[in-house]
């Protein structure tokens, strides 16, 4: 792949100027793009005439740079690259081999990603780390190809790397940012949001004694879980649960895992009678309440997270709280080409996606333990 030259990271900025511009509209001088983009008049004149041959640009003797071309948006992004973080192996081999996209959160994202690539007309290419990539290398990797103009990011854990995008003229939106600290143009979801549903469809039914399992792991972040943990705490107390330590345990993702935690967390003498949780949990948490001789709803009322095929597979079907996967992408795309038109969002003006409670039979009146 050819490694853009400075003339190509001017023909970026000048295409944006041109796509926030009207017809006929002055733009940056040669001076102005020189001291933007750090480079000669030289660099600036052939990127100039690339976009003059264009007819996006038109040079007046003695006036400047103007806007040319038609009346429409400016020069076209019919292709979005997509730079997939925080993926595990498995994660990795759905979208580098093509191999069947699972029932998962991520699979469901991925098959929404496929329907509004196809809806827009819009190319949307996959990329993750390759092998012995580091996350930096894979953005310099797509920030360096010549042809590309815009990203859509997912995941993204290390907030620093938007500034290779930002200094090679790129632009990008970032959809469910892992990281601590957010990067600008996001789209995420409100913990408070998604954990507040989820109690208030407890605490409507009579439950207080209501308990949380949870997938953050000490040595690996990812903001949701950790600030859904967070809100679970922060919440409790302002609906007056009964917030007990041993109440709030990891599940984890493996099945064996997920029913140790549910055993220890039922076998409790004074145990939660309300449950949220993953909806990967569910399976493991229905089959380890039957083994003790807890029925869902009667005894246990159950909620969980992201509305999963695992989700209405139970028996009775769990009631959860849906995180919008394709809508959620459109939002996203619809941020990439208003940033691409000159919109900044700042780190603290995320866009939020619009969750909602999908009630089913898995929640009951609380009864006393």
């Amino acid at each position: 792949m050819a490694k853009p030259s400075s003339t190509h990271r001017v023909a970026r900025y000048l295409e944006k100027q041109i796509r926030t511009s009207c017809l006929g509209d002055s733009l940056p001088s040669v001076r102005q793009v020189m001291k933007t983009c750090r480079v000669s008049p030289q660099t600036v004149a052939a990127a100039v005439s690339e976009l003059e041959r264009a007819n996006w640009l038109e040079v007046r003797p003695q006036s400047g740079l103007y806007r040319a071309g038609s009346a429409d948006a400016g020069p076209a992004i019919d292709t979005i690259e997509v730079l997939y973080f925080n993926v595990n192996d498995h994660l990795r081999r759905m979208i580098l081999d093509q191999t069947p996209v699972d029932t998962s959160f991520h699979g469901d994202l991925l098959g929404a990603l496929g329907r509004a690539g196809a809806a827009r007309k819009t190319t949307l290419r996959l990329h993750v780390p390759e092998p012995g990539e580091s996350d930096a290398d894979m953005t310099h990797r797509i920030a360096d190809d010549p042809e590309v103009r815009a990203c859509l990011i997912i995941s993204l854990v290390d907030s620093t790397l938007v500034e290779i995008l930002n200094t090679a003229q790129v632009v990008y939106t970032n959809l469910f940012p892992a990281g601590f600290i957010l990067p600008p143009n996001a789209v995420v979801n409100q913990a408070d949001d998604v954990v507040g549903q989820q109690i208030e469809a407890l605490v409507a039914q009579g439950h207080t004694h209501i308990g949380y399992m949870h997938t953050v792991e000490d040595d690996h972040y990812h903001r949701d879980s950790l600030l859904r943990r967070e809100s679970f705490y922060r919440l409790a107390i302002k609906f007056g649960l009964s917030v007990r330590p041993d109440y709030v345990t990891f599940g984890g993702f493996a099945g064996e895992t997920v029913r140790r935690a549910a055993t220890k967390l039922l076998s409790h003498e004074k145990r939660p009678t309300g449950l949220i949780c993953s909806d990967a949990h569910l399976p493991y948490i229905y089959e380890t309440a039957k083994s003790l001789g807890l029925r869902i709803p009667r005894d246990l009322s159950v909620v969980g997270t992201d509305d999963l095929v695992e989700a209405s597979d139970v028996d009775p079907p769990a009631s959860t709280v849906r995180v919008p996967r394709l809508a959620s992408i459109e939002k996203a795309l619809d941020l990439l080409m208003e940033v691409a038109h000159g919109r900044t969002l700042r780190t603290d003006q995320p866009l939020t996606t619009d969750v909602r409670l999908i009630s089913r039979r898995s929640i009951s009146l609380a009864r006393d333990v």
